[in-house]
């Protein structure tokens, strides 16, 4: 995040609160690359389904991996 305040991609507001709190936002240049993020998503989306042999799962993190299972009838 640090680096995209440095790119001025993003403004960081720190609240000197307890507990902590900070809010990003997107500078003019940001919402300029919001048509790149839709694409990636879009291109997300398409990755996570075009392999029939293999189903992409949603964890807390990150997408795992693993194989296809037949559904018993």
């Amino acid at each position: 995040m640090y680096e995209l305040e440095e790119d001025e991609i993003l403004t960081c507001k720190v609240f000197l609160e307890v507990p902590p709190r900070v809010e990003y936002a997107f500078t003019d240049l940001g919402r300029e690359l919001a048509s790149i993020f839709y694409a990636l998503e879009k291109w997300g989306v398409h990755f996570l389904t075009v392999n029939s042999d293999t189903i992409k799962v949603a964890d807390e993190s990150c997408y795992t991996f693993r194989e296809a299972v037949a559904e018993e009838v």
